[in-house]
């Protein structure tokens, strides 16, 4: 799956530029120039990434804090751009970074590069892939439930049928995963409960060396849906 990034802004040579830098990172980009188009965006929508300008922050307030808030971009990476003497700090803005007018392809790219391995961990941990596998679910000694795997991250499963499971209840998951020889136990919890008969597992602790084996297996998987993704940019000579 390709990182994913928003442009909130109405300055044609910032989104140029920003575009410039993106597409030789292979980073798919959005544009929008409202405030109120970014808020129904950022409600709806998965970014990895999101860039908008200064003076749209106090206009975009309360759609990037209700962002950090949601599953969807809660680890989001804020780019705020400001003008060149600007004397703004990235926490006045709600950003995690700055980036200073005018930009340059450079720049940006610089700044890419600097966040690139924490957008990478963040995208192989939420991503899901879609497995068929049996689950077992232990709600207690005297409770024992066999279901099976929808899709699985670093964070959690999806299973089904969830049978008499409830959200907030503490139970311990174990499964093995396709082409990995090793049983998976971990605690876990329930997050919720669809009425179809899904539930979502949250994983609280996978003991060594299970988070490894996981996290190999997921990178693999990740590899073959986004081949040499977020690469340098192709225009950009880094320092």
């Amino acid at each position: 799956m390709p990182f994913a990034s928003l442009i909130v802004s109405n300055d044609a040579e910032s989104r140029d530029v920003l575009k410039t830098a993106l597409d030789g990172a292979r980073v798919k980009c959005e544009f929008c120039e409202s405030p109120l188009q970014g808020e129904r965006l950022l409600a709806s929508r998965k970014y990895d990434l999101i860039f908008y300008d200064e003076e749209l922050a106090a206009e975009l307030q309360f759609a990037l804090k209700a962002s950090r808030l949601s599953e969807l971009n809660r680890s989001t990476i804020l780019f705020a751009m400001i003008g060149e003497k600007s004397a703004a700090a990235p926490a006045e803005l709600g950003a995690n970074l700055v980036l200073r007018r005018p930009l340059s392809v450079e720049l940006v790219a610089r700044n890419l590069e600097a966040v690139k391995g924490f957008v990478a961990r963040e995208q192989r941990r939420h991503l899901r892939h879609n497995v068929e596998l049996p689950v077992r679910i232990i709600p207690s000694p005297r409770q024992v439930f066999d279901c099976a795997a929808q899709n699985i991250s670093e964070g959690g499963i999806c299973c089904h049928p969830s049978r008499e499971l409830n959200p907030k209840q503490l139970v311990s998951v174990h499964f093995e995963l396709p082409e990995v020889q090793h049983l998976f136990e971990a605690k876990a919890q329930i997050v919720w409960v669809s009425k179809d008969g899904r539930a979502g597992i949250q994983f609280m602790q996978l003991q060594e060396p299970h988070p490894n084996k996981l996290r190999g297996w997921l990178r693999t998987k990740l590899t073959k849906h986004m081949p040499g993704a977020f690469a340098p940019a192709k225009t950009a000579e880094l320092a």
